[in-house]
């Protein structure tokens, strides 16, 4: 059995003893970035921990563009941030994706993604929650390898009968494992025909495509093309626990996903108590009063979640950093597997 340890901001690179980690796991698979906007903000000591410790490593990005031509420049930035020694590149899609995207475009713009990744050559990989399958056209999206997530009781252990219903070749079975002395981690196992070697034992990229030569006859007149002056930005660190990105400059707007506390953005402006980010192609507004110059200090919050049709437990737990049974107990919930539409829950 393999033992396969994704990682993310939700967790701190320094807490693991890393000597047991290297001996207890077969690899690493690294968040790089939530949509173009955000870095993840632990993933560059992650990925050196790694190197240091002889650990092979992939990378995986969140989705959070918001059509097809924004999922290739998500793909773009993911590779300018992402390391040349990852063994392979994935994509992340999960309700935060669906909110910024919708459904229509959604398998579209996944395809896009991943084939932007194809393009410069990297092995690609595609993950999407397990409620998903059947749905959007998710299930024709083409990567080099699926990646499904399905935990059953979530106790930690891997438990056969509720393996995924498609056929993949990464299970995520729970979300409540341990690995180098820490706990709760996500934890995945082969689940097909391909090895760990070819998950990890080399980088070799496959051969990029190749793109087509224009067939635009050439300027009489050539002349030289003009470089765009980059857009000056400064860092900004998120001080509330999420705060909404918007589509416009006012609070009615449509939300387009949600960043966590300290988060860093870049931003290009601020004005009328909203600052301006930019978010692949497009410019997108976060509330002024939310970002701070530094890290906020963490403090004890209590927030709640209202229960919708289709979430689980463990999908919950998983997007607020908590664990099913720290739920159960905020919340006097005997049976994990039955919660009700509209329940309001503490998450923090």
């Amino acid at each position: 059995m393999a033992k396969i340890l994704d990682v993310s901001h939700h967790q701190n690179p320094n807490s693991f003893d890393w000597d047991k980690l290297k001996k207890e796991i077969d690899g690493l698979i690294i968040r790089v970035q939530y949509g173009s906007n955000l870095d993840d903000s632990k993933d560059e000591i992650f990925i050196a921990k790694a190197k240091q410790y002889g650990i092979p490593f992939g990378l995986y990005a969140y989705g959070m563009f918001v059509s097809v031509a924004d999922a290739k420049v998500e793909a773009q930035n993911f590779l300018k941030r992402g390391d040349s020694a990852a063994r392979f590149w994935a994509l992340d899609v999960e309700s935060d994706t669906i909110e910024a995207c919708g459904t229509k475009n959604l398998a579209a713009a996944s395809q896009a993604f991943i084939d932007t990744l194809k393009a410069a050559g990297k092995k690609t990989g595609f993950y999407y929650e397990h409620r998903y399958v059947g749905l959007y056209g998710l299930d024709n999206v083409k990567a080099d390898f699926r990646w499904l997530p399905r935990y059953g009781s979530n106790d930690g252990t891997k438990q056969a009968k509720y393996k995924p219903v498609i056929p993949c070749d990464l299970w995520q079975y729970t979300s409540e494992g341990t690995a180098g002395g820490i706990k709760p981690l996500d934890l995945s196992d082969l689940n097909g025909s391909k090895t760990l070697d070819w998950f990890f034992g080399s980088v070799a990229p496959t051969k990029p495509i190749t793109p087509p030569k224009p067939t635009t006859p050439k300027p009489t007149t050539p002349s030289k093309p003009i470089a765009p002056k980059p857009v000056a930005t400064t860092a900004y660190y998120v001080n509330t626990a999420h705060l909404n990105i918007r589509e416009k400059a006012n609070a009615a707007s449509k939300s387009l996903g949600v960043m966590n506390k300290n988060d860093r953005v870049q931003v290009i402006s601020s004005a009328n108590g909203w600052s301006k980010l930019k978010s692949g192609a497009k410019e997108v507004y976060v509330a002024s009063k939310y970002l701070s110059k530094n890290k906020a200090v963490s403090a004890p919050v209590v927030q709640y979640y209202t229960i919708r049709p289709g979430d689980n437990l463990s999908t919950i737990a998983k997007r607020y950093g908590q664990t099913v049974k720290q739920l159960q107990s905020w919340n006097n919930i005997k049976n994990a597997n039955k919660i009700v539409s509209g329940q309001k829950i503490r998450v923090k």
